[in-house]
């Protein structure tokens, strides 16, 4: 049987939204709304926060604990060890990035990427977060932690080290040559290249609020039809932060 687990990668010490995991989001940390969207998915078998051994995340950890998630602390800097390591502390085949700035991260959308996987059980990593794919803040990677493992082995001769070690998945989005890849794309209306709603900025935080504040209903997930629907609805919200993301990477 593959064992499927969400690994949500956390910090304290953003730059541009400093201690966002903690800030209050509709009653609770930012992080537990991200836990919470990530755990409606039907076909995840473990949901793990990952962040790092620094004294910065300290509160992330103790957050953790008061929530009783799943938490595995490691590098700071060496996130795709992190990853490896937390995979293996929970015996995780395959493994769904979910960002920790993601709190509209889509359950349903996890499922599909699972059952793409399912159907080509040789790939290596799909590929969601590209500019065509889901909406920025919807979205997650998958990828086989054999082949993290093979980027690790491989990234740490190369010329860009830090920058692959870093950056969980990037060492495979450059070398897709050397992988099994595949990029997905999801129906054309959910496809929305002009809308992020990932926290990034203080814009960006205000925009989920109101988000929150209209669709949020206990114990269900909060859908990326939904909120499109809402947005569409309410257009003016998409000020707030729509100067933030022009260039949103296209990978």
């Amino acid at each position: 049987m593959t064992i499927f687990g969400a690994i949500i990668q956390a910090r304290q010490n953003s730059t541009r939204l400093p201690g966002k995991m903690s800030k209050d989001l509709h009653g609770k940390p930012l992080i537990a709304r991200v836990v919470e969207q990530v755990s409606f998915s039907k076909l995840l078998n473990h949901v793990v926060v990952a962040t790092s051994e620094d004294e910065s995340d300290n509160v992330l950890a103790d957050l953790c604990e008061t929530y009783s998630f799943n938490c595995y602390r490691g590098s700071l800097g060496n996130v795709l060890k992190r990853f490896i390591d937390a995979a293996e502390e929970y015996d995780i085949d395959v493994i769904l990035r979910i960002t920790g700035d993601n709190p509209l991260t889509d359950p349903d959308l996890i499922d599909s990427v699972i059952s793409e996987y399912n159907s080509d059980t040789t790939l290596d990593y799909i590929n969601n977060v590209h500019r065509r794919g889901s909406v920025h803040g919807s979205g997650c990677e998958l990828v086989s932690t054999n082949a993290l493992k093979r980027a690790y082995t491989e990234a740490i001769d190369s010329d860009k080290r830090d920058e692959f070690l870093e950056h969980v998945t990037l060492y495979i989005r450059k070398n897709r040559d050397r992988f099994n890849t595949k990029m997905y794309y999801p129906e054309k209306k959910l496809s929305r290249p002009e809308i992020s709603y990932s926290v990034d900025y203080p814009a960006d935080f205000k925009l989920v609020e109101k988000i929150y504040e209209s669709l949020y209903r206990d114990k269900k997930p909060i859908s990326t039809r939904d909120i499109l629907d809402f947005l569409d609805r309410n257009p003016e919200l998409l000020e707030l932060n729509s100067s933030l993301h022009d260039e949103l990477p296209e990978y």
